[in-house]
């Protein structure tokens, strides 16, 4: 009995664990072959008939990735202010045609789980936050601009925010392994579009602040006239990638001081970045900096490369607008850092006059500790390069590297594209400034055979320009230009240059100086070819000046030398008038030597010259008048208040002019008994001097070793310094 019972509790244990065996492989095949389960959202005849009754169904993302559709005729039906979660492993998207979600009535916030994607909708006064989250994306969703709308990230691990439209702000709160990309910012409600920062940790933890943040290829846009700026606030973060990224602003922002980008208690990578500067209100005195960099409570380190700014607005003009700026709070509490590093960045100032600084450092080198690096930037048609104005000497960092160039770039202006507005020419200088690297953040292989043709469709590829004055701000040693028929204006290349080749059409490729200078200038230009050019209408103008020998006299008792009484530092001045007298005043310049300069005073050269021997306030003085402006004793009176001067030998036409010709009159002196005093040159002389200016059809000024000039024309070559030969 016993052995039958032992025999029978063994297979009933057997039986009952094989049975629990077959449940649970049941159980676990199901759960391996769950399906993923689509819903729809539609008015009627679907799974749901609202985005709030589909978020609430119980088993939503529980056995699969799920997949909430939103049908093209679905009617929004929930009003006011809402709260909706999306669970775990779900995805909501819109189908072609899907209403927007969302009401002015109310703000909604909806709360993201993990693996959650949200893509192809449009929203309208909805908040998104994802907290302790991982995998949470939005894609190709559109944002009202009407409404606010808010993402936020709260220690969350993984997200990505791209292809989305008109999005308004993302707040990233100590959350890591972030992509937000090509995505179009409308920055309405927010100072800040895109804002890095803790969640009430500390700076200097990496556990507590944000990294790993891709932000990439988006156009960020301002919309708030008021703005005080950081459109970017990257308060706290490490391993932050901010590259190719256009940042701007649509509207005419208030008087306030605004950065563009503000980057504190970070360390960031910033790259291939566009910085239009905003235009501010009439009469703006507060700045604009592209790039702002300061601590307060942990370190900083910036490489920024490869940038692009845009000065514009009043800012530039006044100056103090910059591109970038580094300032400190003057934290007492520790000494923080400031490293950045900045290579191959544009800064440009398009306004007429210059304006605008480079780099503006403003810290306390008694309280930070500052890393500056810099090599091969172009700042162009800025006031300063860089501007220090640390309190506490000494000023570590006054000037800029070598590499640093403040030529033109030559943006694209002349093509129809307005896009690349931005964008240095193909041949710019600022392409391939080392055989490599690129200024700005453009990037691009330096074209080195192009075409001038004053009639073409400028594309900066098969034609770069129409006009030929380019030539001198872009042309690098061992260029080739085709230069296509057409009438230009006179050329000149300003070297050092060499091997550079240039071809016209032959005789139809015309250069005309119009009847002013030179027609063809070449400085410095060695080794090259220009072929297969016409140079016309050149003039070399000549140029008249006059100059007057200093000449005092006496009449062997009194002599007219005194105005070392007047004027110390001028002891053997004479009056030359250039003008009549008027209102007890006669314009005036005084000379104390040999050469002076008189042509103002000669004017047309018709006018005899006129002695005068005068006391004035007791002083006996020595001065020279052209008839035309004092004629008489009594005119010359006239020059003073009455009774200062007393005129005692005044005698006419002491110089006599004759086609442009001046001769000293020796026998008027003698007539009433005055000479030249001695040591002064006797006998005077005012003389006319013609130059002729370094110019010629052809002006070759230190260049040699041409290979070949092939260019018709009937003027003359005019060569300085190098031999030359036509």
């Amino acid at each position: 009995m016993s052995s039958y019972l032992n025999i029978s509790r063994s297979n009933y244990f057997a039986s009952l664990l094989f049975i629990i065996v077959i449940a649970g492989s049941i159980f676990f095949y199901h759960r391996v072959q769950a399906v993923d389960t689509t819903y729809t959202v539609c008015a009627s005849g679907c799974d749901f008939t609202s985005l709030t009754s589909a978020l609430a169904n119980p088993g939503l993302g529980t056995l699969g990735n799920d997949t909430v559709q939103i049908t093209a005729d679905y009617v929004y039906v929930d009003a006011g202010s809402l709260i909706l979660s999306v669970p775990d492993n779900v995805t909501v998207e819109c189908l072609v045609g899907a209403p927007p979600f969302g009401n002015s009535g109310g703000a909604a916030q909806i709360n993201l789980g993990s693996n959650v994607t949200i893509q192809d909708c449009t929203f309208e006064n909805i908040d998104f936050s994802a907290t302790n989250k991982t995998n949470v994306n939005l894609i190709n969703d559109t944002f009202s601009d009407v409404t606010s709308g808010d993402v936020s990230f709260i220690e969350t691990n993984g997200f990505k925010i791209s292809d989305n439209t008109e999005i308004q702000r993302i707040d990233i709160r100590n959350s890591d392994n972030g992509i937000i990309d090509n995505n179009s910012f409308e920055c309405r409600f927010y100072d800040n579009c895109i804002s890095t920062t803790v969640s009430g940790g500390s700076y200097s933890i990496s556990a507590d602040i944000p990294s790993n943040i891709d932000i990439t290829n988006n156009t960020i846009t301002n919309f708030r006239t008021g703005t005080l700026g950081d459109f970017i606030s990257l308060d706290a973060g490490e391993n932050i990638n901010f590259t190719g990224n256009t940042i701007k602003s649509d509207v005419e922002l208030d008087d306030n001081f605004v950065p563009m980008l503000t980057m504190q208690n970070a360390e960031a990578y910033i790259a291939g970045n566009y910085f239009l500067f905003p235009e501010k209100v009439p009469a703006a005195t507060n700045d604009t900096w592209g790039v702002n960099i300061r601590v307060n409570v942990a370190n900083a380190t910036v490489v920024a490369e490869h940038n692009t700014f845009i000065l514009n607005g009043t800012g530039s003009i006044l100056g103090g607008s910059s591109c970038f700026g580094v300032f400190d709070d003057n934290n007492p509490a520790f000494t923080p850092t400031i490293s950045l590093t900045a290579d191959y960045n544009l800064c440009y100032n398009p306004s007429v006059d210059a304006g605008g600084t480079g780099v503006q450092l403003n810290y306390d080198s008694s309280s930070i500790n500052m890393i500056f690096d810099n090599s091969y930037n172009g700042f162009y048609n800025l006031s300063d390069l860089i501007n220090n104005t640390n309190p506490t000497p000494p000023l570590l960092f006054t000037s800029l590297d070598g590499t640093t160039t403040t030529a033109d770039p030559v943006l694209r202006t002349e093509n129809v594209d307005t896009l690349d507005d931005y964008d240095p020419v193909s041949m710019s200088r600022y392409l391939d400034v080392n055989g490599i690297n690129d200024i700005g953040a453009l990037s691009a292989v330096r074209l080195v055979d192009y075409l001038i043709d004053d009639d073409c469709v400028v594309d900066y590829t098969s034609c770069v320009s129409n006009d030929s004055d380019i030539l001198n701000t872009v042309i690098k040693s061992g260029d080739t230009i085709e230069i296509a028929s057409g009438i230009y204006p006179p050329m000149t290349l300003d070297g050092p240059l060499n091997s550079i080749t240039i071809e016209g059409a032959g005789s139809s490729t015309i250069f005309d100086a119009s009847g002013v200078g030179s027609t063809l200038t070449l400085i410095d230009i060695d080794d090259s070819n220009i072929n297969d050019i016409k140079l016309q209408s050149s003039t070399a103008p000549t140029i008249t000046t006059y100059e007057i020998t200093r000449a005092r006299y006496t009449d062997s008792i009194t002599t007219y030398d005194q105005f070392v009484n007047l004027d110390p530092e001028i002891p053997n001045g004479v009056f030359i008038i250039k003008g009549p007298p008027i209102a007890n005043e006669c314009e005036n310049d005084i000379i104390d030597s040999d050469g002076a300069d008189v042509t103002a005073a000669v004017g047309t050269a018709t006018d005899n010259w006129n002695l005068v021997l005068m006391d004035y306030l007791g002083n006996k003085l020595t001065g020279f008048a052209p008839n035309n402006f004092i004629s008489s004793a009594l005119d010359f009176e006239g020059c003073a208040d009455p009774g200062d001067i007393t005129v005692e030998y005044f005698i006419n036409d002491i110089f006599t002019v004759s086609g442009g010709i001046f001769t000293y009159n020796q026998a008027v002196a003698d007539l009433v008994g005055v000479s030249v005093k001695l040591g002064d040159t006797d006998p005077p002389a005012l003389t006319r001097i013609i130059t002729q200016p370094s110019e010629g059809g052809i002006l070759i000024e230190n260049s040699d070793d041409h290979k070949s000039w092939k260019f018709k024309s009937d003027q003359w070559c005019h060569c300085l310094n190098k031999k030359c030969s036509k």
